[in-house]
C-alpha cells in the first residue's frame, strides 16, 4: 500500500476544513506524533483567527445607497459635494487604507516565504560547493570541536548543537561559516560516511524566515529536507536516498530540541519543589502544581 504523504497544503486544507473526516483524523495523529506540526497548525489557525477578525470590523460595511453615484449626480453639486464629502472621503480613506494593509499583509508573508526557499537554495549550493572538496571541506575540523560550536554559536548568536551521527555510520569533518541572504550567517557542518559519501547541516538565523514543519527540496540529485523553528533555518543535505536522509533528519531534529526540552522539564521540577518564595513587599509566592500565584 502506498504510503500517505501529507505536506504544507494539507497543513492549510485542515485549517481551513476542507478535508474528508479521514483525512482529518489522519492530520490529528500526525500532530500529536509530531508537536513542531501541531504548533505550525495552531499558527495557521491563529492567522486564520487574525485575518477574520480584521475583515469583520464594521469599517468594511456595505457602501450605504444614499452615496450610491447615481443619486449623488440628481442632487445640487455644489450642495451634494459640501454636504457628502466627509462621508464620501471617509469611505474613500477606508478602502484605501484597507487595501494597503492587505497588501502589506501579502508582502510581508511573501517576504518570508521567500526568505525560506533562498534559504533551502543556498543549503543544496553550499553543499554543492564544499561537499566535493578533498583537502579544505571545512574550515575547523572535528578534533576542535568545542572550539568549532562556541565560535558558530557566538557568529549566530544561538547556541548550536553539533548533532552526532555515528549511529547512521557518519562521521563529522569539522564546520564552517557562510555568508547567506543579506549578509546573514549561517554554519556548515559536514559529515563523511565509511565510502566517502558526504552529508551537510546548514543552520542560519534570520527574522524574515517563516517558521515551517519538515519540507523537502530536490535538485538534480541532491536532496534536502529544511525547517523553520522561531526565526532559525535548518537543512540536511546530500546526495543520499530521500528516506535514508528523511531518517537522518527526525535523528537530527530530536538531538537539537532534546537540551531545550531537557531545560524546560528542570524548570518545571525546580518549580514543582517549591512551597513558599517570600518576596520583598512580604507577599508570598505559592506554588502548586507548577501553576504560580500571587496572594497578599
Amino acid at each position: 500500500m502506498k504510503k500517505q504523504v501529507f505536506n504544507k497544503d494539507h497543513l492549510h486544507a485542515y485549517v481551513d476544513d476542507q478535508l474528508s473526516e479521514k483525512e482529518r483524523q489522519r492530520i490529528e495523529a500526525l500532530m500529536q506524533k509530531h508537536p513542531h506540526i501541531a504548533k505550525y497548525t495552531e499558527s495557521l489557525k491563529q492567522q486564520n483567527k487574525a485575518i477574520q477578525s480584521y475583515y469583520h470590523d464594521d469599517r468594511f460595511e456595505q457602501i450605504p445607497d444614499r452615496l450610491d453615484p447615481h443619486q449623488l449626480s440628481q442632487k445640487n453639486v455644489s450642495s451634494g459635494l459640501r454636504s457628502h464629502f466627509p462621508r464620501v472621503a471617509t469611505v474613500i480613506l477606508t478602502v484605501f487604507f484597507s487595501g494597503l494593509l492587505g497588501w502589506y499583509t501579502h508582502s510581508f508573508y511573501q517576504k518570508k516565504q521567500t526568505a525560506s526557499l533562498n534559504f533551502v537554495g543556498s543549503a543544496i549550493s553550499a553543499y554543492q560547493v564544499y561537499a566535493v572538496e578533498v583537502r579544505h571541506p571545512v574550515e575547523v575540523k572535528e578534533n576542535e570541536r568545542v572550539h568549532l560550536a562556541k565560535w558558530l554559536s557566538k557568529r549566530l548568536d544561538y547556541e548550536l548543537t553539533i548533532p552526532q551521527l555515528e549511529g547512521f555510520g557518519y562521521q563529522l569533518l569539522g564546520g564552517r561559516l557562510l555568508s547567506m541572504q543579506g549578509g546573514h550567517p549561517g554554519a556548515q557542518f559536514m559529515y563523511e560516511n565509511s565510502t566517502g559519501q558526504r552529508v551537510t547541516i546548514l543552520v542560519s538565523r534570520n527574522s524574515n524566515y517563516q517558521n515551517s514543519a519538515f519540507q523537502f527540496k530536490k535538485m538534480d540529485e541532491i536532496n534536502s529536507f529544511y525547517w523553520v523553528d522561531e526565526s532559525v533555518a535548518f537543512s540536511i543535505t546530500g546526495e543520499i536516498d530521500h528516506q535514508a536522509l528523511f531518517e537522518i533528519t527526525k535523528a537530527i531534529y530530536q538531538q537539537i530540541t532534546e537540551p531545550f526540552l531537557r531545560a524546560e522539564a528542570n524548570k518545571i521540577a525546580i518549580l514543582g519543589s517549591l512551597h513558599q518564595v517570600k518576596l520583598k513587599d512580604s507577599r508570598w509566592l505559592k506554588v502548586g502544581d507548577n501553576i504560580a500565584s500571587i496572594t497578599c
